[in-house]
């Protein structure tokens, strides 16, 4: 998003906060977890939600901005690699 785009997001509003990732290994990105304005991670922050037509795989999350009055954003993210069973 540009910067007048976040500007000019609104309390209520959904957007979508997305991450992809490959592992040279050649293993198998099965999922991610995204976390939004929090420094911990939890089992709510995994997806397996992935957006259509995209390689490599988008994973995604709704997010609804709060009517809190909360302005500043801190985004965290990591692909997870099947066969290690491991985040990257």
């Amino acid at each position: 998003m540009t910067h007048a785009e976040l500007l000019a997001l609104l309390p209520g509003q959904t957007i979508y906060i997305s991450t992809s990732g490959m592992y040279s290994g050649g293993g198998v990105i099965d999922k991610a977890r995204i976390r939004v304005n929090s420094s911990v991670w939890t089992p709510d922050n995994e997806t397996t939600l992935v957006k259509p037509g995209s390689s490599p795989q988008e994973f995604y999350i709704s997010y609804t901005i709060p009517s809190d009055g909360t302005v500043t954003f801190t985004f965290g993210a990591e692909v997870h690699e099947a066969t290690q069973d491991k985040w990257f």
